[in-house]
């Protein structure tokens, strides 16, 4: 294995309800193979997947300058936020849909196993 990627299930929570959502970290590459397309390959087919499964956007704090180039955008876009201190900058969202983002906005609600760390 040269590689992981993990999405977990998540909500963005706002007046008008739930939405489901994935939250997307880890994403590892090791040294040897970074700068080979491995992450990409790996974005890719996890977004393809959760696309598969239903779901309508990805959230991740992260390095911006990287995720962009698959449609990440800023959280604050969409009136998303996290609920921890983290530099706005690196809390980003992807529509995995043309409506996947579509009237979403509030706190994302990440699964418990996130936040008891």
């Amino acid at each position: 294995m040269v590689g992981h990627i993990l999405l977990t299930r998540a909500a963005i929570r706002g007046a008008r309800g739930s939405v489901p959502t994935l939250a997307l970290a880890p994403l590892s590459v090791v040294p040897e193979w970074q700068g080979r397309g491995v992450g990409g390959r790996l974005v890719r087919a996890a977004h393809q997947r959760a696309r598969d499964l239903g779901y309508g956007s990805v959230v991740l704090v992260g390095i911006p300058d990287y995720y962009r180039r698959f449609g990440y955008r800023p959280m604050a876009d969409h009136a998303i936020a996290v609920p921890f201190t983290v530099s706005a900058r690196n809390c980003i969202v992807l529509a995995l849909t043309p409506d996947g983002l579509s009237g979403v906005e509030g706190m994302v609600q990440y699964a418990p196993e996130w936040m008891d760390g």
